[in-house]
């Protein structure tokens, strides 16, 4: 993989006009399952975090994708319905280990940026767990700036008074 050659391409599994997504996809080892189930276990091991909090959710999604159908990474894209389309979300990315610092995912951030002109978005914003290092340094180099800050209560099991 010493040259690559891929497109980002925008998608949209709901939309039942556009060609069946995963034919766009290797099946197997470089497949689209393969790819988020890989994300899933990542994100997993790097939060400490069950993979079920990293469900992945039909909608847009950019796909850096080789000319034979081999999925080096994604991104979903989400539009805020109170703001939309002035806000375009970036959630659940990945990039495979052995493209990584490859610029693929600057490549993905670009082609979101070229929809996110389209739609007339002025801002994209994208959420990282605090102990994704990896992924804070690439926002940052790609001209994120960090704007909030999240915090999390665990609710416990109470036994409501009868």
């Amino acid at each position: 993989m010493d040259q690559l050659e891929y497109a980002c391409v925008l998608f949209d599994e709901r939309n039942p006009e556009s060609e069946k997504f995963t034919n766009n996809f290797l099946l197997g080892e470089w497949g689209w399952k393969l790819c988020q189930d890989a994300y899933k276990t990542e994100m997993s091991l790097t939060t400490g975090l069950p993979e079920t909090e990293f469900g992945i959710e039909k909608g847009l999604t950019v796909c850096a994708v080789t000319k034979d159908k081999r999925c080096l990474g994604f991104m979903n894209l989400y539009i805020n319905a109170e703001n939309a389309p002035e806000t375009l979300c970036i959630g659940h990315v990945y990039v495979r280990p052995e493209v990584r610092e490859k610029g693929v995912y600057k490549r993905m951030v670009e082609r979101t940026e070229k929809f996110a002109k389209d739609i007339g978005a002025k801002r994209i914003i994208s959420f990282v767990h605090r102990s994704n290092g990896g992924s804070m340094k690439a926002h940052h180099k790609l001209g994120f700036k960090q704007s909030m800050v999240g915090y999390v209560k665990e609710v416990e099991n109470v036994q409501a008074d009868a």
